[in-house]
């Protein structure tokens, strides 16, 4: 009985953390990213009216929408992976979660990290390290 339990605890931590992960991205990452890249390219085309050079701007722009796209496709895949867990039993449901949820969560880890040092810290809708450790008051 207890294993049971314990299966099923570890099942609906990982379905919480998957829920959360895909709502933050969702609501949170995806629209700050964007709103930063549309800021960026209305900055690049005010320069390009005066005739400067915009490259920067351009790489970083360029980059981080092909990011906001493969964000965009790790949350989508995300959501697929945390529905499908519902067609299984209390160990396969556990098993699924360790071997198909939880990695499909770190992909996606890694292109919200990826974009959180790309983003403008004043677009980032969350504390960064920095001022985690050291901005206590």
């Amino acid at each position: 009985a207890r294993y049971e339990i314990k299966l099923d605890e570890y099942a609906k931590l990982i379905n919480i953390e998957a829920l959360t992960m895909i709502e933050m991205a969702k609501r949170s990452i995806a629209p700050a990213v964007s709103e930063y890249c549309r800021d960026l390219a209305n900055t690049a085309l005010a320069k390009k009216e005066l005739g400067v050079n915009i490259k920067a701007e351009k790489d970083v722009l360029d980059k981080i929408s092909d990011l906001a796209a493969v964000l965009n496709d790790k949350i989508a895949i995300l959501e697929e992976a945390e529905l499908k867990a519902d067609e299984f039993e209390m160990l396969e449901k556990a098993n699924y979660f360790h071997d198909e949820v939880i990695p499909k969560m770190n992909e996606l880890r890694l292109i919200c990290d990826e974009l959180e040092t790309m983003t403008s810290a004043d677009y980032w809708p969350f504390p960064g390290y920095g001022e985690l450790l050291f901005s206590v008051k």
